[in-house]
């Protein structure tokens, strides 16, 4: 979530893990699918694994899911700069009810910090 210009999302990618980049920015979604087809040319066999980029609102996942063949399980959800831009506590509660729909059991959710990522395990 707030995958930015995919830095984080092509590095997992490039060591295995599938992965969902969304932005509301459209060009970063757009430098983050450059970033990946220049990653991908210069060593296509570390990208085993689904990895895609889509532009959206993390306040309606579903829609974007629901338009994208995207896995429909989540391990770990990264969130960079997300949660704390979303205006008020009803919309936070939103966001996190959007991923617990798409998170498997024992999911993650960690929230990154501009000095790194905080874990924090979701509770069922």
């Amino acid at each position: 979530m707030g995958c930015g210009c995919g830095e984080n999302a092509i590095y997992l990618a490039k060591k295995g893990y599938p992965v969902v980049g969304i932005d509301f920015a459209e060009n970063a979604i757009k430098d983050a699918k450059r970033r990946l087809m220049m990653a991908k040319a210069t060593n296509p066999k570390k990208f085993v694994k689904y990895i895609d980029f889509f532009v959206g609102d993390v306040l309606k996942l579903d829609e974007i899911f629901d338009k994208n063949e995207v896995p429909s399980k989540f391990d770990v959800f990264l969130d960079s700069a997300v949660i704390h831009c979303i205006g008020d506590d009803e919309k936070k509660l939103q966001y996190l009810s959007g991923l617990l729909n798409f998170a498997r059991h024992d999911a993650e959710y960690k929230k990154c910090k501009f000095f790194g990522c905080q874990p924090m395990q979701f509770i069922f």
